[in-house]
């Protein structure tokens, strides 16, 4: 009997760890990078301050609402909290949802250089850092010569 009261107790701490709640949204719901698996994911640190970061967020969108196989969420990067991140969320008439990170021991590191999208794989792997403002040709070009390389 204590066998299985402990296998309960330590698959309802796995599961709670897998749900860890790493980002809070735009539209104020808790939110997992593992959330994503099974489709790509641009995470984009921005800030409202950084003027490429503003003027990427078009491209970003653009290149999110053109196929179900990716989504985009952007980070801030100065940490806003709740309020102020969705009035910059609103103030950027795009789609997708901001957020910002709640824990210390993120997956992605913190950038050094402002705009940068992380690409993260159906899998959940981190396999591209763009660095600075990106348009949505440099996107698509991104896009290609990874599924391209992931290809059977």
């Amino acid at each position: 009997m204590m066998k299985i009261r402990n296998l309960i107790l330590l698959g309802v701490l796995f599961l709670t760890a897998c749900g860890q709640t790493e980002l809070t949204l735009s539209n104020g719901q808790p939110a997992s990078l593992a959330d994503y698996r099974g489709q790509w994911l641009l995470v984009n640190y921005y800030a409202d301050w950084c003027k490429p970061c503003i003027k990427e967020l078009p491209a970003l969108n653009e290149f999110d609402l053109v196929s179900d196989q990716r989504q985009v969420i952007a980070i801030t990067f100065d940490d806003l909290a709740l309020p102020e991140l969705q009035a910059s969320w609103q103030a950027r008439n795009v789609s997708f949802l901001f957020a910002r990170v709640e824990v210390d021991d993120f997956m992605l590191p913190r950038p050094k250089v402002l705009p940068t999208t992380y690409v993260i794989n159906p899998q959940g792997e981190l396999v591209q850092t763009l660095v600075g403002e990106q348009d949505l040709t440099s996107l698509n070009q991104h896009w290609l010569s990874l599924t391209d390389s992931t290809a059977p």
